[in-house]
Parts: C-alpha cells; structure tokens; sequence
C-alpha cells in the first residue's frame, strides 16, 4: 500500500511503474471499503495507508459509510509520518511551532521592490501542520511587466486588498519570532530573494528589521545534491515534480510554492539531505 522510496539504482521509468502498482493497489481496496461500517485491525493498518495518500478523495461517484468519514478525518496526517500513526486512542498534545516554509510574490526584483503576496505552511516538530496562510497585501506599488507575467496579481488587487502590508507583515515577523524562540527553523526556496523582499517591505513600512533573521534556502542546499537525487535542476517545481509530489495547482501563487517547498525540505529530512 505504501508509495515506494525512490531506488537510485533502478531507472525512473521502472520506480514510475512500482508507483503506479502502489497507486493501483490503494485505489482498489479503498474503493472496496468506503462504504463498509466495521473495520478490524488489518483493514484498518491499510486504509490509513491509503487516506494518508489521499486516495479517498477521488471517488466521487461513492458516498462513503459515516464511520469511514470519521476514520477518514481522524487519519489525515502528513505522509512522513504514516509508520508511527496508530488507531487513535486519545486526543494528542499541542505541539509547538517548528518549521515555517514561506514563499513571496512581489512587484519586481530590483531593490526598491516589495511584496504583495505572501504565503506560508507552519508546522510542528512532527511535521503535522499548523496552519497555512495566504494573502495580497494592499500598497500603492505596481508591479513591473515581468513581475505580472509570472504572479498575475494586478495592480488592482493590490490597490483594494483590505490586508494592509504592515500589519500583515507585522503579524508574520510575530510568528517568527515565536520560530526563533522554540529554535525552529524558517524555510524558502531562493530564500535570499525572499528575505531580501521581507527586509525591503519592512523598510517601505518604517519596520526596524533584525539583521540575524536567518533562512535555510532549500534551493542552495539541493545545489549540493547530484542530479540523480534531484533531478535536472534546482527549480521548485521541477524538483518537487521529480520527488512525487502531486499536483497543487498552478504554480508562482505564494502558498502553492510554499506548498511545495515544504514537501521538498521534508523528503530531504528523510534523506538526511540537510545535514
């Protein structure tokens, strides 16, 4: 039931075909369960397997039992942590803020450019998620012709978003701030581009910026990585494409790149990339 580890050894196309099997297998023994209202032990190991997967979302054309859509709920948890789960006995402890992976979309390149969208995924130190976020902050900056090209927020979005860049920034510096004090660990992809947009907003915004605030760019350390663990090149989607992420939707929107940027530092946790 389990989607297979990348086998370095084996070419892609014979790793595509095993997750396809997997794939297979999942589809068809969700589809026989859905609807069932008891569930033992064996049953249970392998259906957690499949709603890890998300399997259960795409059948529309079955209603599933209530029991199955409780159990559904109850074992909707992150893929890097499908052997520890177990049949949920009691509710879990809150686990504190550790990682924060956040991408920007902004109104050009240059020096004087700031952001205009933000978005993020906060997880614990499991890497259950916290919560997510995603917002066009309102200023009265354009963006450049290639800026737009690749965002596509135009400049009225900007101009009538009720979410003032200040405040919203304010609030984000916040929940870093609380990062930083349970030592966890801010993320991005091209992070130097994004922190510099962050410090450049907050100087548009007459905010002090602390100097030390710190990001681990996930496209600097996949540079250390061989293609064969990566891929091609270093670009987010490319790279999230090749490790097996599904597809978000499209892509250069703030909370999609976070998305799968936190996808990409999580499987590099797994394969002790990082380190």
């Amino acid at each position: 039931m389990q989607h297979p580890k990348r086998d370095y050894s084996l070419p892609i196309w014979e790793w595509l075909e095993l997750c396809t099997e997997a794939h297979q297998c999942r589809t068809s023994f969700i589809r026989e369960h859905m609807t069932k209202t008891v569930f033992d032990n064996e049953v249970f190991m392998n259906l957690k397997q499949c709603i890890l997967y998300g399997e259960h979302e795409y059948h529309s054309d079955i209603t599933p039992s209530k029991e199955f859509s409780e159990l559904s709920q109850k074992l909707s948890q992150p893929l890097s942590h499908i052997d520890t789960l177990s049949p949920p006995k009691k509710r879990l402890k809150y686990n504190p803020l550790k990682y924060i992976v956040f991408d920007t979309e902004s109104t050009g390149t240059s020096k004087n450019d700031i952001i205009i969208q933000l978005g993020y995924v906060a997880y614990d130190e499991r890497f259950n998620k916290i919560s997510t976020y995603e917002k066009i902050w309102k200023s009265d900056r354009k963006s450049n012709k290639f800026a737009l090209q690749i965002h596509g927020i135009s400049d009225k979005q900007i101009s009538s978003s009720p979410y003032n860049l200040k405040m919203e920034l304010k609030k984000f510096l916040e929940l870093v701030s609380e990062l930083k004090h349970n030592n966890g660990v801010l993320v991005a992809h091209n992070a130097a581009f994004d922190m510099r947009m962050l410090r450049q907003s907050a100087s548009y915004s007459g905010m002090l910026w602390d100097e030390k605030l710190k990001a681990f760019c996930t496209m600097l350390a996949l540079k250390k990585r061989s293609e064969c663990e990566r891929g091609i090149n270093c670009k987010n989607e490319q790279v999230y494409q090749f490790l097996g992420g599904k597809p978000l939707g499209k892509m250069h929107t703030a909370l999609i790149d976070a998305t799968a940027t936190a996808y990409i530092y999580r499987c590099g946790l797994d394969r002790n990339w990082w380190f």
